[in-house]
């Protein structure tokens, strides 16, 4: 997960290690961890990037989770270029929590 555009590029990783998909909540640790990262501006301009991943998250797990994918928020372009990117490059992530 990474907010863009680039003077604010951060990024949050799943643990490969862990031999167990990660969960919704996982995802949603992981975008609390990127919100973390940033400064009160950067995150107020990027609040409606953040619900939109957060729901899709919500959805995904409804779906039985996600393939791969790339997925840019808000879905709809912000001046600046402002957003933040979910990258699933193998696996299914965002599974329902047990």
């Amino acid at each position: 997960m990474v907010p863009q555009p680039a003077p604010c590029r951060f990024s949050a990783r799943f643990n490969k290690a862990i031999f167990s998909p990660p969960t919704a909540s996982d995802g949603q640790r992981l975008l609390g961890d990127l919100a973390a990262q940033l400064t009160g501006a950067e995150l107020h301009a990027r609040q409606d990037a953040f619900a939109q991943a957060s729901e899709f998250i919500h959805r995904a797990a409804q779906a039985g989770g996600v393939g791969p994918v790339k997925k840019s928020f808000p879905r709809k372009a912000v001046r600046g270029g402002i957003h933040v990117d979910i990258e699933v490059q193998g696996g299914i992530p965002f599974i329902p929590d047990v």
